[in-house]
């Protein structure tokens, strides 16, 4: 099985090694000819944890990426009683799938209206509420009312992994984005 996995890794790398060069022939804009000017990571980071709302989009990041995180280690405890093994995976792999549909429709929505602290504050209630309903879920044992409501928590909570980074790049704007994204994925 090992020796598949390696030959089809093998065959599809290899022509990328192959043909894939380190740059174009013909440079695609004049941008692309200035040298990029680089701050130093520790100055960036200090600088946008000086703007209020990014640290409080940090904040809000990392309770909703943490929550998310949480759920996805312990779901098995949480739903084994009235689950089988086989339905918590199922209903797992559900719920990512429809938390990625929703990212990319949330992505979609971004782009056309730029509504980031909408969407910030759609996911964040969102997932309140419907982590809320799914707590009285669990109690009463309806394993439908339950699959249900995480399915839809879902559509609220995962999306925030791309409005987060969306909205970070927007509200830091002079700043590099890697850093302060990647500081905001750090710090979830």
């Amino acid at each position: 099985m090992l020796w598949v996995q390696n030959f089809w890794i093998s065959a599809i790398c290899i022509p990328y090694i192959l043909i894939i060069r380190e740059k174009p022939e013909f440079p695609p804009s004049m941008v692309s000819l200035e040298k990029a000017t680089e701050a130093n990571f520790c100055t960036n980071i200090a600088d946008a944890l000086k703007l209020k709302h990014y640290v409080l989009l940090i904040l809000i990041f990392m309770l909703l990426q943490g929550g998310f995180l949480a759920f996805g280690i312990n779901i098995n405890q949480l739903l084994a009683p009235p689950f089988t093994d086989v339905e918590i995976s199922g209903l797992g792999a559900l719920i990512i799938l429809v938390g990625v549909i929703t990212s990319m429709l949330t992505g979609f929505i971004l782009n056309k209206y730029h509504k980031y602290v909408l969407m910030v504050r759609i996911s964040a209630f969102g997932t309140a509420i419907l982590l809320g309903v799914g707590v009285y879920a669990v109690h009463i044992e309806n394993k439908l009312f339950l699959a249900v409501t995480l399915i839809v928590a879902a559509v609220s909570l995962i999306p925030i992994i791309p409005v987060g980074i969306d909205f970070a790049s927007e509200l830091t704007f002079p700043y590099e984005e890697t850093v302060v994204t990647g500081f905001l994925l750090m710090a979830a």
